[in-house]
């Protein structure tokens, strides 16, 4: 295979940043053994298709095989680090000598890049031990410095892993006070839960379905939301009392259910 030279571009700070960026990060993929190890992937992965009786790769099936799983990972690496498409990407490696080079493009006299649909093709195919690897390699260069004090892989400055940063910052909320209502609205349905569950044992005594009690309790919750809406100061005020009456009798006896069935239940639990 024959790489494609890179060009020689001047005045042009954000292009050598990129390429000094994936200049190292090709370093890093062939120095850490992450590449060697999505090629083997590749090899074990296609002799354990075949099958035990299959006859050994050849030579050449092997150099293909090794090929695009390095051009796989290449691409993905580098896909990602452009924070780009696989449409897009797909059109600037087309365009791009740099990224052609990085991503080892195969030169006979024409440039073959990879489609969209390849591309991701290309990165599922990705064993996910060789991804992990590929995170342990950058979080360790992340921490790395060269003779000058600055990141090896451009960052603004290392990262300090023994460093643990937090967002503490507290904000006062407003708290939500139970108004009376609510409380008796509460109660119903504690109450009528535990009547409930007492009857689904077989102890019953003679009452309403304890749904309804809650349904009729529901009703004035509603009701008296409403009266916080409409109406004038006086009126308003005079709704939320009559509502608030209606509640306690239906609370009234809601108690006396209860208390009947606590006595119950005291009483005859055992042969429950």
């Amino acid at each position: 295979m024959i790489r494609l030279p890179l060009p020689i571009v001047e005045g042009n700070r954000d292009y050598r940043q990129r390429e000094a960026e994936l200049r190292r990060m090709d370093e890093l993929l062939v120095r850490s053994g992450v590449e060697a190890a999505c090629m083997a992937q590749a090899i074990t992965a296609a002799v354990a298709s075949a099958g035990a009786q299959a006859k050994p790769l050849s030579d050449r099936r092997r150099e293909s095989l090794q090929r695009q799983a390095r051009q796989g990972l290449r691409c993905t690496v580098a896909r990602i680090l452009s924070n780009e498409s696989h449409r897009s990407f797909s059109g600037h490696l087309a365009e791009s000598a740099l990224l052609q080079w990085f991503c080892g493009i195969r030169f006979d006299g024409v440039i073959r890049v990879p489609s969209k649909s390849t591309l991701q093709r290309m990165e599922v195919d990705i064993p996910a031990p060789v991804l992990d690897q590929i995170n342990v390699v950058m979080l360790r260069c992340s921490t790395q410095t060269t003779a000058a004090g600055a990141s090896v892989i451009g960052l603004a400055e290392a990262v300090d892993l023994s460093l643990i940063w937090m967002d503490a910052t507290c904000a006062k909320l407003d708290i939500h006070y139970p108004t009376d209502w609510i409380l008796l609205r509460d109660a119903t349905r504690t109450i009528m839960k535990a009547i409930a569950t007492i009857r689904s044992h077989g102890l019953k005594h003679r009452m309403p379905a304890p749904e309804r009690f809650v349904a009729q309790m529901n009703a004035q919750c509603m009701a008296m939301s409403g009266a916080s809406r409409r109406g004038r100061g006086g009126d308003k005020k005079k709704a939320r009392k009559a509502t608030l009456r209606t509640m306690k009798l239906i609370v009234g006896k809601v108690r006396q259910h209860g208390q009947r069935y606590r006595d119950l239940l005291e009483k005859s639990w055992r042969e429950s």
